[in-house]
């Protein structure tokens, strides 16, 4: 997991400057979101929400949703000059 971590800091490092003058605002809370959507993704798969309820898969399916959506916005500002 610390490699996973340090890796992803060292992603971060080199994409931010190319992300343009907001590259540190954009690519800090796009690294994070994109960790959390692979750790959620991983627990899935794992089994690990088996045996939860309905309505606490649907908190996590909506907040994965919210978590897709700010990067799509981020990414598509990005473009934008």
């Amino acid at each position: 997991m610390g490699l996973l971590w340090g890796g992803s800091i060292f992603v971060y490092g080199s994409a931010a400057p190319k992300l343009g003058k907001l590259g540190p605002a954009i690519g800090w809370p796009l690294s994070l979101s994109v960790g959390l959507l692979a750790a959620n993704l991983c627990g899935i798969f794992a089994g690990e929400w088996r045996f939860s309820r309905r309505v606490e898969r649907m908190f996590m399916g909506a907040g994965l949703l919210v978590l897709i959506l700010a990067i799509v916005v981020l990414g598509w500002s990005s473009t934008l000059a």
